[in-house]
């Protein structure tokens, strides 16, 4: 993944959010979203191709601010997150 690869949006978010990831090979990568006190509230195992997005939904997530984490071996890459209805 080059830096500006990864994209959230819409951000913030209400119901639902999307992760796209754009990189020059297929990877095997890990997300994970904390809230704002560190705990762990999501985590995926996710193999992406050179243009990839998921859908996560997040309306059991309270309004907030929450951190997503995309990491495999060669990066790692944390952006924030608001949920707000």
């Amino acid at each position: 993944i080059d830096r500006g690869t990864l994209k959230l949006y819409p951000n913030p978010a209400n119901n639902s959010l999307n992760v796209k990831i754009k990189s020059k090979k297929p990877l095997f990568s890990k997300i994970s979203i904390t809230d704002a006190s560190g705990r762990n509230i999501y985590s995926y195992n996710w193999e992406s191709s050179e243009y990839s997005s998921l859908n996560i939904n997040t309306e059991s997530y309270r309004n907030g601010l929450y951190f997503v984490t995309v990491a495999n071996d060669d990066f790692i890459s944390t952006e924030k997150l608001i949920i707000n209805r």
